[in-house]
């Protein structure tokens, strides 16, 4: 009620605020448990993030105008990719995985080599046609694709054949024993319904992570054996090296067209991750592999007198250039792709 300038509070106002006073108390016990949980989550999420930085490590922070655009970098790829949309394809593979399921440790032998040898009557027209191999874009993360292949033929229980037409490099073939794969030479390598991130999305989502990752590590024993040619230069390699005997960290600095691709990681993250691999295998001995003439004289400074850097004899700077399309050229000089200028290609 209005006396003048003033207010009284009569008793039902009084009643109405304390109504309002106990809601308020009452919501807050309600919420603070909530928003517990919340800050909990967070720091979990914290804690992930940190966990998946590229050094094994909680590494100091560097700043060398690299950092941010690489951590931004690092936050796009940790975002979890969406599902590829439906389309033809996606139906008839649908199919194709109606009842399919890992194959266990004890039948894995047997459900590889059925897949690998029951296209042989007419490849072209095998249940799955791998591809990714021959893709000259990225070398590792293509045989890692062509696992990726051969890994849905174990899930489906169905054969899979090799897409190989004539003159067109295949860099696998070359270099590692093949378990017995039939080939179909009328396909196009550069087509097919899985593209790389549906590929993996397809193993991975809704799957036994661990068995995918023993599947994984089956099919890179049976798939990337090299073949004895291959496998003596690799030893003569080492020997020359003074690799041969005793462990040693690789390291591969890739420079060049990647940084179209994401950010260059900072040297000194190299540097703490080697200088944390080697305390715990107990060696000071670094193998180099780069595109970047300048990273081996970097990493030795940065590393100290007390480890060794070795990398093997370097090509021709243009031949690192020769990426993509332009690596198409060395079909048709096929022994220069291996021994280019004496320096075996290892």
């Amino acid at each position: 009620l209005k006396f003048g300038k003033h207010y009284v509070c009569t008793g039902s106002i009084r009643q109405y605020a304390m109504k309002s006073l106990t809601f308020n108390l009452v919501l807050v016990l309600l919420l603070l448990p909530c928003e517990s949980r919340r800050a909990s989550l967070l720091r979990q999420q914290q804690q992930q993030q940190q966990r998946r930085h590229w050094s094994w490590e909680k590494p100091e922070k560097v700043d060398d105008g690299y950092s941010s655009a690489l951590d931004a970098s690092i936050k796009a790829l940790e975002r979890p990719a969406p599902a590829p949309p439906p389309s033809a394809d996606d139906t008839s593979l649908k199919n194709l995985l109606a009842s399919a399921h890992w194959p266990d440790a004890d039948t894995q032998d047997q459900v590889f080599n059925t897949a690998t040898s029951g296209a042989t009557t007419d490849p072209c027209e095998a249940p799955f046609l791998g591809r990714a191999r021959l893709s000259p874009y990225g070398f590792g993360a293509h045989m890692n694709q062509f696992a990726n292949e051969v890994s849905l033929a174990l899930y489906a229980g169905k054969p899979i054949a090799l897409c190989a037409p004539p003159d067109v490099r295949d860099t696998w073939a070359k270099y590692y024993q093949d378990p017995g794969f039939a080939r179909c030479g009328t396909c196009d390598w550069d087509s097919g319904p899985r593209k790389y991130r549906q590929m993996g999305w397809d193993i991975s989502n809704g799957h036994d992570h661990q068995r995918v990752a023993e599947i994984k590590h089956y099919l890179y024993g049976r798939l990337f054996t090299l073949q004895p040619e291959a496998q003596a230069t690799v030893d003569a390699g080492l020997q020359s090296l003074g690799l041969g005997d005793g462990p040693y960290i690789g390291v591969h600095v890739r420079r060049g067209d990647k940084a179209a691709e994401v950010a260059p990681v900072p040297l000194q993250r190299y540097v703490a991750a080697v200088q944390q691999m080697c305390n715990s295998v107990g060696t000071n001995k670094v193998f180099l592999a780069s595109d970047d003439e300048t990273v081996h004289a970097q990493l030795q400074e940065s590393l100290g007198s007390s480890f060794s850097v070795l990398e093997q004899q370097r090509l021709p700077e243009a031949d690192y250039q020769l990426r993509g399309d332009a690596s198409r050229s060395m079909v048709c000089r096929s022994s220069q792709a291996d021994h280019v200028h004496g320096a075996p290609f290892w």
